[in-house]
């Protein structure tokens, strides 16, 4: 059940919890079990949506109000993107989630999209903050002028159109999950002065890794091959050699950027 209190309590972010729906809560301790076990899931959630709040206030007195608009990229192509509501130099938000890598991988875009939007000058653009308060870490999107965000947004676009009409094995998941544990990709020139991973194998030994004794079904990990998704898309294919490829074509142009812009503050 604990699941279920924190996802009230992530919608609930930017409101207070009032005594009477604590009270009501109460109420179930007299009740079966599991009304025991809810209830103290709630406290704990409260506990933590309250450290949450207090991690917040490090960096803004409340989370971001953000709108909906309508932004037309090229001709053909218009996106709805999520903005601040006013201009501001940090957007920052709440999430009680952990900061895992494809939610890393969202905010990064939406810095990214933010910057394009506003095309502001480097001056301008480059003390401009993508702040995002996950559970367990504060991730920091900072740096990029809005010139450099465009070009590194059309590299998602060319991404976006191959995998169109071909598989494209370059899960977020997998690329990233090296800065769950505080850790980088390297990198390296080939001969045709193309940047490529430099250790392949730390990427693959994660992608082909065994679900003996894990804690977890890799059927539910979108970085493993055994994701059900991943199963059914590349059924009769080379999944290792479409996922090479997909690195040497694409991965540093979309994931060495988060790399170096994308950092973890340090919080005590």
């Amino acid at each position: 059940m604990l699941f279920r209190s924190r996802d009230f309590l992530q919608k609930a972010t930017v409101h207070s919890v009032d005594d009477a729906t604590v009270n009501d809560m109460r109420l179930l301790q007299n009740q079966l079990p599991i009304g025991k076990v809810q209830l103290s899931a709630w406290q704990i959630g409260l506990a933590e949506q309250d450290s949450l709040k207090a991690r917040l206030k490090h960096y803004a007195p409340e989370v971001t109000l953000t709108t909906q608009r309508q932004w037309r990229i090229e001709s053909g192509l218009v996106m709805n993107i999520t903005l601040p509501q006013q201009q501001r130099t940090d957007w920052v938000s709440l999430d009680a989630s952990s900061g895992r890598a494809k939610r890393r991988t969202k905010v990064w875009l939406e810095y990214l999209l933010w910057l394009s939007y506003l095309n502001l000058d480097a001056e301008q653009s480059k003390g401009l903050q993508r702040i995002a308060v996950f559970s367990d870490v504060t991730i920091i999107n900072t740096g990029l002028s809005s010139a450099q965000a465009k070009q590194y947004l059309l590299a998602w676009f060319k991404a976006f159109a191959y995998g169109q009409s071909e598989p494209l094995v370059l899960p977020a998941a997998l690329l990233l999950k090296l800065t769950e544990n505080n850790k980088t990709l390297t990198w390296i020139a080939e001969d045709s002065g193309r940047l490529v991973i430099e250790d392949f194998t730390v990427i693959l030994n994660e992608w082909n890794k065994s679900d003996a004794f894990l804690p977890y079904d890799l059927t539910e990990m979108e970085w493993s091959k055994k994701h059900r998704d991943w199963q059914f898309i590349l059924q009769e294919q080379d999944a290792t050699a479409l996922l090479k490829h997909a690195c040497d074509q694409f991965a540093y142009d979309l994931y060495q950027p988060i790399y170096q812009y994308q950092t973890v503050a340090e919080e005590s």
